[in-house]
């Protein structure tokens, strides 16, 4: 179920509200608005996701070099 919410328009914006809602066929003003907010907020969230990809990448290759070290060391003989 969706909320019904509202916007506060400028004088102008008022105005061209009314001109386009005339043309256009109902609901296209939620459309608008929600695809704004996903070109606006939809990058930020691909962006965080690649950058978390990469940073587990470079943890995953830490954790190999230490285990392949772990290994050398369980390996070498005390003296």
């Amino acid at each position: 179920m969706t909320k019904t919410m509202s916007a506060n328009l400028s004088k102008n914006s008022q105005r061209i509200y009314q001109k386009i809602s005339k043309i256009r066929p109902k609901g296209w003003f939620s459309q608008d608005v929600n695809e704004m907010l996903e070109k606006k907020y939809g990058n930020e969230k691909k962006e965080l996701i690649i950058n978390l990809n990469e940073l587990q990448k470079k943890r995953n290759d830490i954790e190999l070099e230490i285990k392949t070290l772990a290994k050398k060391i369980n390996n070498i003989k005390n003296d």
